[in-house]
């Protein structure tokens, strides 16, 4: 297992995990209990969970592209922001959305993440939530979604 500073670190995690996977880099910088948040409704503990987390993310989407804007490292972690670039697999469409996180890396490997990704945007950019979403629930508004066909 390569160690390294931690912005070495991050940027080792973008590129080899997400935008250009790695054969074993799951294995080389996600520790075998990692825990992964603000991806989901839940936590995602563990290697295999994260592995089938990123798996099925790909399919959904291609064509990654992570730049990493900021790195500051913190007493016990490091600081990230980063621009998210990626194509919905089934529409095409492209999405950009800046996001952050951050994360623990002990003896080089993610020990701790939290994710600060703005999937509202998301949701926006894919045509799925209204562009003035958040200013309608603000003020009251309740944000009914039709069960969107496959």
């Amino acid at each position: 297992m390569k160690l390294g500073s931690p912005e070495q670190l991050v940027s080792r995690w973008f590129e080899e995990v997400w935008n250009n996977p790695q054969v074993g880099a799951v294995e080389d910088l996600f520790a075998e209990n990692g825990r992964m948040l603000g991806v989901g409704r839940e936590p995602i503990v563990g290697r295999q969970a994260f592995r089938e987390f990123r798996d099925t993310f790909r399919h959904t989407f291609s064509d990654f592209n992570i730049q990493v804007t900021q790195v500051a490292e913190t007493a016990d972690g490091v600081l990230v922001r980063f621009t998210l670039e990626m194509t919905q697999t089934a529409s095409g469409k492209r999405i950009s959305v800046d996001s952050g996180g951050w994360a623990r890396f002990v003896d080089g490997q993610l020990t701790e993440a939290h994710n600060f990704i703005d999937f509202l945007e998301v949701l926006k950019q894919l045509g799925a939530a209204p562009e003035d979403s958040l200013e309608r629930v603000l003020v009251g508004e309740r944000l009914v979604f039709e069960e969107m066909e496959a």
